[in-house]
């Protein structure tokens, strides 16, 4: 069989292993885990805000589910019900991290995105791919003039 020399090739993302390893420190940690503010540079834009554990951010993330739930309260109920059990299972699998023990998604509570065009947004808690992230620095951004 011959190779086909148009046929794409696929390349895997690659994460950074420094980034990773702070994760990976944060969710043994556990709960309440914080890390001091983090800036990421992603393709979207920048992303500022304090890093979390995997279960930190699962825990405001069902709490806010369920703030904001409103007459839906008994489908959040069930929902909730779901993800506690698929969360169970794949913890048990692997937790939140691949075959090879590291960390693919980063969790961040705090959030400020700054859009390429200057645009601000905010929001409670943000989580994201690892591979997503191009650039990154501990602590805060400040403008340079």
């Amino acid at each position: 069989m011959t190779e086909n020399p148009s046929a794409p090739t696929v390349v895997e993302p690659i994460s950074d292993v420094y980034l990773q390893s702070l994760i990976m420190i944060l969710n043994e940690v556990g709960d309440e885990a914080r890390m001091s503010s983090i800036v990421l540079q992603t393709a979207g834009g920048m992303v500022r805000g304090t890093l979390i554990s995997f279960s930190a951010w699962t825990k405001a993330w069902g709490d806010q589910l369920r703030a904001a739930s409103g007459n839906a309260a008994p489908l959040v109920a069930e929902l909730d019900q779901w993800i506690d059990n698929a969360y169970a299972e794949l913890n048990a699998e692997h937790g939140d991290c691949p075959s090879d023990g590291l960390p693919s998604y980063l969790h961040l509570a705090d959030v400020t995105i700054v859009l390429p065009d200057g645009n601000k947004l905010t929001a409670p808690l943000w989580r994201g791919p690892v591979h997503a992230v191009t650039g990154w620095t501990l602590g805060q951004a400040a403008r340079a003039d």
